[in-house]
Order: C-alpha cells, then structure tokens, then sequence
C-alpha cells in the first residue's frame, strides 16, 4: 500500500513537471492584456461628436526581425525553459499593453547612418569605424538586433587578425579575419533594451596583421584592410510608442527626427474655413517649423478637418472655429494668442498642439510664434502669446551666407580652433553659404589667410591638403623640419569651384614621421597641426545674375524662394480647394524651409493667382491650374500633352552632361503631340514667368488629387529631390521612375551692367567667345589694311593696287 502510493505520487509529481513548460510557455506568450490609461478622456478634450466609426488598424507586417535569441521567435518549451532557468533578478520585458500602439518593426540599412556613399575601408593595424543610431525619447525599444556584412583582405594573417563589434562599448561579437573566407557576417542582438533616448554607437573595431609572429610588419601596408558594407549591413529594431504627458517645452523630443520610420504630421482646419487664405498660409508656416524640428528627415503632411483616432495633429483656427471641434474646459482657456498641447484622447502616445486666438491676428501671432520657435518654450501644456517681434534681416543673410567683397574669420562661419594628431588625421571642416546666383569674372578667386602650426620632424612629403566639396584644388607644403608657426599664409581657390548654396572646404592634414623605416618604431604624437579659427576668407567683388530654368539648383538652394530670407516675393498657389492639394502644398513649403534652414515667414501659400511681381509655383491637378498659368510651360497638358516618351530619352540621372549639351538635345522637341497626360505620374516644370520676364513660374501636378499627394510625398524624399535636372522632370514609383529633359528655352535672372553680362554669356558659351575673338581679329584686319591703304594714297597720291601697274 505505501508503495502504491509513493508511486501514484511520483507520477502526479513528474506529470506536473511535465506540465511546467506548457504552463509557462502559455503563460509567457498569452500575458492579458491592460488598457491603458489616456491622460485625459475624449470628452474631456474633444467636443461632443457622433459617436466614431471604429478604425481598422492596418495589419503588422510579417516579421522583419530574424532573431535566434528573441524571446517571440523561440518554440514554447524552449521559452519556458528559459523562463525556468532565469534568475530572479531579470525584469520581465515589458508587456505591449503599456504601449500606446501595438508594437512596430523596422529594418533600416546601415547606409541611412553615413554622411557619405560607398562602403566603408579600415586600414592600418587597428582601426574602427562608429555607426551612430537614433533613438527617440517616444520610442520603447522591445528587441533589436545588427547585422555587419564585410570583406577583408586574403593576406591578412587569422591566428592575428580580428574583427569586433560594438553596442555603446559592450563587445557583442569577435570574429577571425581568415584568409580562405574573406567574406563573412555577423549578426547579434543589441543588449540593454529599453534604450535611453539619443545616440547610441554601433562600433566595428579591426585588428589586422600580416606577418609572422616576431616580424616587422609595415603599418601602412595596401594589404592591411576591411570593408563593411553598409547598403547591405543593418540594424533593427521592435518599439512601441510610449504615452507621452506634453508640454511645450519638450516639443524637440516629440517632433523628433530620430523617431524610426517616416514622420507624418497631420494640420487641422475647421470645416467651414477649409480653403480660407490665412489658413493656407498658417498651414504652411506650421509644417515650415515641423520641418525644421526633423532637420534633413522628410515631413509627410496630411490635412484634416477634424481629430483624428491617431498621429500627431496641429489644430490651427480662432477661437470661434475651434468650438466645434475642442470641448468647452480647453475652449474657455484659448486667449487672444494661445500655444496649447495636449495627449491624443484616442491615442496618448501622440499629441494635439492647439495654435489659435481670439481673432485672426490672434491665431497669426500664435502662428508666427510656433514657426520661429527657438526650443524656449514653457515647461507647461499653455502659453499666452501676446506679441511677437520678427527681425528685420537683408536679403541673402542667410545662416553662414557670404555677399559680395566680404570679408570673415573663420570663427564667424562656426569654426572652433582644433588640433589633429597623428597620421590619417581628420581633416579640419568648414562650411559656408554663397547666393545660388551669385556671379564673377572666371578668373575671379576667394582667398584665405590661414594661421596654423605644424610640429616637428615631420617627413619631407608631408602637406596640408586643401578639398572644395570633395576635390582637390590647393596644398599646403609643411616643409619646416624644426615645426613652424605660419600667419595669414594665403591659398586662392577660383570661385568657379564653387557650388550654389552649401559648399564645404576641407584641410586635410597628411602628416609623416620622419623615422619611418622597416621594423622602426613609429611616432606620432609629433604628428601635429593646428587651425586657428582667426583665420580669414574673404569673397571677391560680385553681382547676382543666373542662367534659369535650372530644377537642380532650385533642388539644391530652394532659388528663388530664397532671395528673401523669409521668403518674401515667393507664392506657392494652391490650384486646388482639396485636402490632398492643401498638403502637397505645405509638405512643398516645409522642404524649402529646409533647404534654407530657418522658417520662410514671408513665403505666400495662398489660393489666389499670384501676384505678377512674384515668383510662384503653383501646386494641383492638371484640371485646377489656370490655363493663364499653363501658357509659359515648356509641356501643353489636355489633348495634345504627352510626356513620357519624349522624357524617355534623357534619363534622369546623366547630369553630368555639359550644360550646352544638355540644352542642345533639350531644344531638339519644345512642344509634345498625343492623346495621353501624365497618367499616375508626377510632374514638376520651371520657366519664365508669363507675367514678368525678370520672374520664374513652376508647376507640380499629376493627373488626379491622391495622385498628386503621392507624388509629392515621393518628391520630398532625398532620393528623388536630388534626381532634379533640367527644366522639366517626371517621377512614379520613387527614384528609379524618375526622368528629366530640359525642353523649354532659356532665360536669365538678374540686372548688371553689359560687361558682366557679356562675360556671363562668353563663359556659358566658349565657343561663342572663340568666334568673336576670330572675328576681331579679322576686322583688326580689315582696319589695318584701310589704315595703310590711306596712308598710301596720301604719301605716293596712288592706291596700292594702282602702284603696282604702273611699277610694271
């Protein structure tokens, strides 16, 4: 009997053992679910309404993360196991319940982290390379995990050489560089989820050697290398959104660029108003400072007219406007300018940010302060505006900008003295701005009186190298064996170098020790150089005057929107009265802010035909633009339009053409025949005013309204913003629909005198310039010959073809 029971509980207790794992493992993946909490209730904040129609989420995609080690991916009786075997100091991961939305996966390549294109090269014996990785404060990282793809070179020795990687200086893997196989990955989970919000480093750390143990090995040898593939490389990540408590203040953290996946901020409006001119323009002022808040990351807007379940949205309006649409408790608050944000009722990991006022003026004072924001807000949900100044600024007086005949220390273009050690030193950077129509003789130069110093026993081939965006124009010879000091040392770069808008110069300093034998020991900390940041740069003596319709420099430099530094004397005309025409519109505003880097107060966004005085670009479907705008379009749209056969011949992306050549095929087809529009394509066009011969006009349209607001959510992107070419451009599907041909004539922007102009036309036409050098050259000729011919005639009173009969 006691043996019968001994053994029925032997089984009771191996079957409950047996049990265990499928106990846990239920209770690991089918954890209830808690609602959260919103910070305020629906009626709370929203005004009474119809009761809403439920909004179906749109489904997870399938699973980007390939994680061995995620708790998600593993079978239930290996997550019960490690439940089992877990210590009890582990946390349990957060549970998806506490996040605002349902979890999110995102996959980014490695390329989207570099300021540069290619892959990435480590050299010398050590080396390492950092990725830095957003993550913003909205964001509850559940998962991530990296993968490195990379090559190293077949003569690197594996019992000595090895790669490692890095998550914010925790090793999470080392691997041999092997001879036989060059090519290799690693792929690991990044420990330490939840991350803290701002950059986080992901390091590739290399060691690489090539000789025997015990012999000299020559660090800078061509066979000591390994390359990462960043296109192919990748981290990813699972997040939710956190519920957010908003306040003013930290509007950086929610308008935030380091938010994963693309940022869409949706505008509201009062039904009634829809299409109202302040409310266009307020519209784009609003996305204008979005924009900015995101610094490079494109800003998809949406237009709404009332609260939606979800997203972030900017309610603009009076205080009237607004009753019906906020509840009375935030109504009674709004005074005659007022800033307020608070949680979505619908979704508390999103925000409503409330710009309104007594009045219009109110609303346009609330406006105006929200667009010139300077991250001062108050650290509270509300702010009264009761005034607002705007600085007066001179055209052209742009962040960093230089005029004509200026003159600059370096310290003013935000250079700080800085010293470089060693070889391979980073080179030192400076970044400035000149007007996209900023003109000069060709032989005209910028100079530069550079005060730096170089240490001592450097080698004899060591220099200062001087790089223009990239390329080689100058070196400085750091010949001085004993070290020097040098002041205002000056380098000339021709001004033809530069670029419209942005330009970066470089001084590259390549420094070598002047003991550099085989199996010698190097030293480097000798390897010194300092810039100076009272060192100066100064412009030559300029007009303003340009070669137009140029899409790529309005790409580059927003001209000429931004003659005015607020964007004075520029409309963007709104064709349509739709929601999706109103958000292309100041989805186009918000880019052009960007490209300025400072909010364009001053920029028109309005439904009325623009102003003759003005530049414009008119933004709708084929239908909705007036044909008074059409008439100067180097494209005829209706019946007999057709674009993407013609387009096909150029492909977009052969911009380095000559610029004549370039006009030439252009002009070969100036009007195109056939039934067909653009179809589901986008098109963008410049050309000469029709009202103003010294005014440019512009055109984004597509065939229908979505259609158009694809299309401009498409042309806002880096890769397709940055395909814009010629006079004339058509896009579908990104940037490997793109194609641009220059189809209209050309015309020049700006007043100078005939002298600079001449010169301008002999530079973008030398061939023009030879012809005119043969034909004087004739014609001093000609001069010379009636000179001696009356010269002739007045000493001997004969012609000297008369001469020469009678001689005979």
């Amino acid at each position: 009997m006691k043996t019968t029971v001994l053994n029925l509980a032997r089984k009771g207790i191996l079957g409950c053992l047996a049990a265990l794992p499928i106990l846990l493992s239920v209770s690991a993946v089918a954890e209830p679910r808690a609602v959260p909490r919103p910070l305020r209730t629906s009626d709370e904040l929203i005004a009474p309404m119809p009761e809403m129609p439920a909004v179906a989420r749109p489904a997870l995609p399938d699973p980007i993360l390939e994680m061995d080690a995620r708790l998600d991916r593993r079978p239930a009786t290996a997550t019960a196991a490690v439940a089992a075997a877990a210590p009890a100091y582990v946390p349990e991961r957060e549970s998806l319940s506490d996040l605002s939305d349902e979890a999110r996966q995102h996959r980014r390549s490695l390329e989207e982290f570099l300021e540069f294109q290619g892959p990435v090269r480590l050299r010398r014996p050590q080396a390492s390379f950092t990725f830095d990785i957003p993550v913003s404060a909205r964001m509850h990282v559940i998962a991530a995990e990296a993968e490195i793809q990379y090559s190293n070179s077949i003569s690197l020795r594996e019992d000595s050489s090895q790669l490692a990687l890095f998550w914010d200086d925790a090793v999470l893997a080392q691997v041999p560089l092997m001879q036989k196989m060059p090519e290799g990955r690693i792929k690991e989970s990044l420990p330490g989820v939840p991350f803290d919000r701002g950059y986080h480093s992901l390091r590739v750390d290399v060691a690489q050697h090539y000789g025997e143990a015990g012999v000299c090995e020559d660090p800078s040898s061509p066979t000591l290398w390994t390359q990462i593939n960043p296109h192919e490389s990748w981290i990813a990540m699972e997040y939710g959104m956190k519920p957010i408590e908003p306040l003013l203040s930290n509007l950086a953290d929610l308008i935030d660029p380091r938010i994963w996946g693309d940022y869409e901020l949706t505008i509201v409006t009062p039904r009634q108003v829809t299409a109202g001119a302040d409310h266009l323009r307020w519209g784009g002022l609003v996305a204008q400072r979005a924009a900015l808040m995101l610094d490079y990351k494109p800003l998809s807007v949406r237009h709404a007219t009332e609260v939606l379940p979800t997203g972030d949205q900017v309610l603009i309006g009076t205080r009237n406007e607004l009753s019906e649409i906020l509840s009375r408790e935030v109504i009674d608050t709004i005074t005659d300018g007022f800033i307020g944000i608070y949680p979505n009722p619908y979704d508390p990991g999103y925000f409503l940010l409330v710009l309104s006022g007594a009045d219009l003026n109110g609303v346009d004072r609330a406006v105006r302060a929200f667009a010139l924001w300077n991250e001062s807000l108050p650290a509270g949900p509300t702010m009264d505006v009761s005034g607002l100044d705007i600085p007066e600024m001179e055209a052209y007086q742009t962040d960093r900008t230089l005029v004509s005949n200026e003159r600059v220390d370096f310290s003013e273009l935000g250079f700080e003295t800085a010293t470089r050690v060693g070889m391979g030193a980073e080179p030192f950077k400076l970044e400035f701005s000149i007007p996209p129509d900023f003109y000069a003789p060709e032989n005209a130069t910028i100079e530069m009186k550079l005060h730096f110093a170089h240490g001592a026993a450097l080698r004899s081939d060591s220099v200062l190298n001087v790089l223009l965006n990239g390329k080689f124009e100058s070196a400085v010879y750091l010949k001085e064996e004993d070290g020097a000091v040098y002041r205002d040392y000056r380098i000339s770069v021709p001004l033809r170098s530069l670029r419209p808008g942005r330009n970066l110069i470089e001084f590259e300093p390549l420094m070598n020790p002047i003991v550099s034998g085989h199996c010698e020991m190097i030293q480097e900390k000798n390897l010194l150089l300092t810039l100076f940041d009272d060192s100066e740069l100064e412009m030559p003596v300029a007009s303003h005057f340009v070669r137009l319709p140029d899409l790529q420099l309005w790409g580059w430099t927003g001209f000429p929107a931004t003659v005015d530094p607020l964007g004075g004397g520029y409309t963007i005309h709104v064709a349509g009265r739709d929601s999706e025409s109103m958000a292309s519109a100041w989805m186009l505003s918000g880019k052009l802010a960007q490209i300025v880097g400072q909010p364009l107060v001053n920029l028109d966004v309005t439904s009325d035909i623009p102003d003759p005085g003005s530049h414009w670009i008119a933004v709708g479907t084929i239908g909705d633009i007036s044909p008074d705008l059409l008439e100067a379009a180097p494209v005829q749209f209706g019946r007999n339009g057709r674009i993407p056969a013609i387009l096909a011949r150029v492909p977009g992306d052969r911009v380095g053409l000559r610029e004549e050549r370039r006009r030439v095929e252009g002009n070969q087809t100036s009007v195109l025949h056939g039934s067909n529009t653009a179809g589901e394509k986008g098109v963008v066009m410049q050309f000469q005013s029709p009202f103003d011969s010294q005014r440019t006009g512009m055109l984004v349209t597509a065939e229908n309204r979505v259609t158009l607001q694809e299309r401009v959510t498409e042309l806002i992107q880096p890769g397709v913003w940055g395909g814009l070419n010629g006079d004339t451009m058509v896009w579908y599907g990104g940037d490997y629909g793109m194609r641009s041909q220059r189809l209209g004539d050309a015309f020049y922007l700006g007043r100078t005198d005939f002298r600079i102009a001449a010169a301008y036309q002999l530079s973008d036409h030398p061939w023009l310039g030879v012809g005119v050098a043969v034909l004087g050259v004739f014609l001093l000729a000609a001069l010379a010959r009636r000179a001696l011919v009356k010269f002739q005639q007045r000493q001997h009173g004969t012609a000297p073809a008369a001469a020469g009969k009678a001689s005979a």
